[in-house]
């Protein structure tokens, strides 16, 4: 359960106790303190417009977009001939940790995910989307009996909400003398935070009552409603689509100054990218159209770490044998500075660009969203008007595919870099999908399953007591020295 819906079960919880039972609230104050003990980043979010103006990852996507004279949307590649057809859309994700966090690395990652999945939501939203909507608008000019009937229901509760404030205050005031008497500071503080939590609640319910909770209600007098107007709105839109063969065509990073960064993608779809991931579902490469064969495929990627800090995804390359393959690139951050941590890292980026190679593959894609908005007036018997705007927003994206069986090659290509702007220490990788390759994996893993029958004869080889004495000679205890050391491990033989 996530931390903010524990504290609102936490409040709603105290808030019916203290009306039912304040014996049992007593108890809830003693044991459930821990339920506010969460460690979190924390940090300032600027209250001027800096964040909102700053350049971001979707303006450098449409200055790109621009250069190429692509939309979001249908595109195509020879626009006059309308040749070449493909779907571009665009998503971007905020970084949402600081910069100078350890976890930095790991949220970019998150950011890419997620902006990867905005982009995916928009294809699946053109695929096809099923929106609802409603609105409904209101006006009453209430009766005079109405009107008093609830101003004195309003009072009531009114009451009723400051006798349970004094009260809370009255049993958490027992509750800290009580820790006080045993000597526990943790009692102590439970009191204090279960009066804070409570004394809010109520002070909120007689705002929503019309009353001004720093004052007595019986000073207070509720005006009349004259007429009041209200409008309601709602939308929602659900989709739900398999994607097969969405690839990344470019990512873009910005980090202003003193802001928090964010990750954009550009997505493309086109049929031959579609008719690649079936075949990769399949196994079944027949259909695969052969292009003329081009250059070795560590020979098509980038090297400079630079760049490769700054790339994420898996996109479709043509291969020497002119058959389409995938490039796909990982990263992550080591967890501490020791080499055992760097070798989990550069497991960590195979295991990320794996995963990207299995939803290029085919990936069922299920969104929603939905907008609620309202307002209302009411005029007052003092010729005074009350307006309340309220709106929200909800959004869910999820992915999910089932288990498949693939060919992974070995990486094309390993790197390491640091940041240049956090200082952060990333490892990154570089890993293909190819037709051969997966062929041979194949063909190497039958021949493997023979199992070739024992030799039931006895064995001749022996080790002689000088030769164990040699295998085993140094000393077991380590004795580590300073300076520095390097090995080569024993070269195979040449007859494979």
């Amino acid at each position: 359960m996530h931390i903010k819906a524990r504290q609102i079960l936490f409040k709603e919880t105290l808030m019916a106790l203290f009306f039912k039972s304040p014996s049992k609230l007593l108890l809830i104050l003693l044991f459930l303190s821990p339920l506010n003990s969460y460690a979190a980043t924390e940090y300032d979010i600027p209250t001027d417009n800096s964040v909102l103006m700053a350049p971001n990852a979707m303006d450098s996507i449409y200055n790109f977009l621009g250069s190429k004279n692509w939309n979001e949307g249908q595109n195509f590649k020879n626009r006059d001939a309308k040749t070449g057809q493909f779907f571009l859309a665009v998503g971007s994700a905020s970084i949402l940790e600081r910069r100078d966090s350890k976890n930095y690395i790991g949220s970019r990652n998150n950011a890419f995910d997620r902006a990867f999945l905005q982009a995916k939501k928009s294809m699946v939203e053109f695929l096809e989307a099923e929106i609802k909507t409603s609105m409904k608008s209101h006006y009453a000019e209430p009766s005079d009996s109405r009107e008093e009937a609830r101003i004195q229901r309003l009072v009531a509760e009114g009451l009723a909400l400051e006798s349970a404030r004094a009260q809370g205050s009255a049993i958490a005031s027992d509750v800290r003398s009580y820790g006080s008497d045993v000597g526990s500071q943790s009692i102590i503080s439970a009191g204090t935070e279960a009066e804070r939590l409570l004394i809010a609640e109520i002070n909120n319910a007689l705002r929503e009552r019309g009353f001004d909770p720093n004052r007595p209600v019986n000073d207070q007098e509720l005006e009349k409603i004259l007429t009041e107007s209200s409008f309601q709105k709602s939308i929602e839109v659900v989709a739900n689509a398999r994607i097969a063969g969405a690839q990344v065509y470019k990512t873009f990073e910005v980090l202003p100054d003193g802001n928090q960064g964010d990750i954009g993608v550009i997505l493309i779809y086109s049929k031959k990218l579609h008719q690649l991931a079936n075949a990769i579902y399949a196994f079944n490469f027949a259909s695969l159209p052969q292009d003329a064969p081009r250059k070795p495929l560590k020979d098509q990627i980038p090297t400079d770490p630079a760049v490769l800090l700054g790339t994420f995804g898996v996109n479709m390359k043509i291969d020497s044998d002119g058959y389409p393959a995938l490039i796909a690139y990982g990263q992550a951050a080591p967890r501490t500075n020791s080499s055992n941590s760097l070798n989990a890292a550069y497991n960590k980026a195979i295991t990320n660009a794996q995963g990207l190679i299995r939803t290029f593959a085919g990936e069922i894609v299920e969104t929603g969203s939905k907008m609620d908005a309202s307002e209302s007036m009411k005029e007052l018997a003092s010729n005074k008007a009350l307006v309340d705007n309220d709106d929200s927003y909800e959004e869910s994206i999820s992915s999910v595919t089932d288990s498949l069986k693939i060919n992974f090659q070995p990486p094309l290509h390993r790197w390491r870099f640091q940041h240049p702007l956090t200082g952060h220490v990333v490892a990154g990788v570089v890993i293909s999908w190819t037709v051969s390759g997966a062929e041979w994996g194949r063909d190497i893993k039958e021949q493997a399953a023979i199992v070739p029958p024992k030799n039931t004869g006895a064995s001749t080889d022996t080790q002689t007591n000088d030769q164990s004495k040699e295998a085993g000679s140094g000393d077991v205890s380590g004795n580590a020295k300073e300076g520095t050391y390097s090995s080569e491990g024993a070269t195979a033989s040449d007859d494979f």
